[in-house]
């Protein structure tokens, strides 16, 4: 009787797991990502950049920061190769942009050269603390530096990593991250791309 018990009872967990489950999957990203995303102005090592410069344009946007170790060279090197893995054209109907986390070190200048290295068509984007947590706050990104890694200038700063994607009127329709290969980032940009 024991065993029955036991079993009644996965049962039942195993059954509220599959209704959260469904649950989640059906309320997922449209609702939440009707809440995040919203225009910004930051630096460039151009100058002053804004998102609504690339409206009619998509824009996979990232958070990050030079120094990061993994998640954020791993996330550039797919989006740059993905954006190889488009046409001319289609290249033309997107705009990849990289926010730092970590406006202490990364000035527009160093950020410039950063994303460059990975593709000449990534702009990298910095400004002040305040700025930068703002414009995270409008993405639901969250970033904190960790202090057990602190040793004056070389530190470490956890952050969200999702990739995100804007699409030609400035809203967010999807969300990727640095597992995402760079043949799904391209079929999901190739999707999405405003007509030619």
């Amino acid at each position: 009787s024991v065993a029955i018990i036991l079993t009644v009872t996965l049962l039942m967990v195993v059954g509220v797991t599959a209704l959260v489950i469904s649950f989640t999957d059906n309320t997922s990203d449209s609702s939440q990502m009707d809440h995040i995303g919203g225009d910004f102005t930051l630096q460039s090592s151009r100058g002053p950049i804004s998102l609504s410069q690339f409206r009619g344009k998509l824009v996979p946007l990232f958070f990050g920061y030079n120094h990061c170790p993994d998640v954020c060279p791993t996330t550039m090197s797919n989006v740059a190769e993905a954006m190889s893995l488009l046409t001319v054209t289609e290249r033309t109907q997107v705009q990849p942009l990289f926010i730092t986390v970590d406006p202490k070190r990364d000035t527009a200048e160093h950020l410039g050269k950063y994303v460059a290295f990975f593709h000449p068509k990534i702009i990298g984007l910095s400004g002040s603390s305040d700025q930068i947590r703002k414009v995270a706050e409008k993405f639901s990104v969250e970033f904190f530096r960790d202090k057990s890694t602190d040793v004056e200038d070389s530190y470490l700063i956890s952050h969200t990593s999702y990739l995100f994607l804007i699409n030609a009127e400035g809203d967010v329709i999807d969300l990727m991250s640095d597992h995402t290969s760079p043949s799904d980032i391209a079929e999901t940009l190739r999707q999405q791309i405003p007509s030619l």
